[in-house]
């Protein structure tokens, strides 16, 4: 299976979580393992790869869902990329429920993710947002660090014209009592 032909063919215009929720729900999944969450407009994908190095060299077991150019390098614990039969079994068990419930490819991309870090008991996943932060598919379980890379204006159709607009989805990662890092952030933001 070509799994980045069958993710292209789940597109959806629109940005909101609401069919993401009701599909966690209906597969009582939760994502119940330690993750730092990571949202910005520059330096996330540079963040996540830094952390996640750090936590490997220092002997734990690793997770690390990022936005890097192919699927196969999208999901990988300790350098090791997910197995595409994995990815093709869970393909098989969920996609009437994938189409059911109108899922994009992201939060299909994220479902798999969150699912093989829980399956394969990481010690740690590094989980970097798609976009925004509020509404993004990863905003689904409670981080032991939130961070917030630079933001700036970007995505504006979906997040908003103004900083203030974007910076407020990116804050929404930001959950009580856990610890943030903020990186630059100018103006209204």
């Amino acid at each position: 299976m070509d799994i980045e032909s069958y993710l292209s063919s789940y597109i959806r215009n629109d940005y909101q979580r609401d069919n993401f929720d009701a599909f966690l729900r209906k597969v009582d999944f939760k994502f119940t393992k330690p993750a730092i969450h990571i949202a910005g407009t520059n330096g996330k994908g540079s963040t996540a790869s830094y952390i996640y190095r750090i936590y490997i060299e220092n002997g734990y077991k690793t997770g690390i869902f990022s936005t890097p150019d192919t699927f196969e390098e999208t999901i990988k614990i300790n350098d090791k990329s997910i197995e595409n039969k994995y990815v093709e079994d869970l393909i098989k068990e969920y996609e009437k429920l994938f189409k059911k419930f109108d899922l994009s490819a992201f939060e299909i991309q994220t479902f798999i993710a969150l699912k093989y870090f829980e399956d394969q008991d990481v010690d740690i996943a590094i989980i970097e947002c798609g976009m925004g932060g509020e509404l993004d598919a990863t905003n689904v379980f409670i981080p032991v660090l939130s961070i917030i890379t630079t933001i700036n204006i970007e995505h504006s159709m979906f997040l908003g014209e103004s900083l203030s607009a974007i910076a407020a989805h990116k804050a929404g990662i930001i959950k009580e009592g856990v610890p943030a890092l903020i990186g630059k952030v100018d103006g209204d933001a």
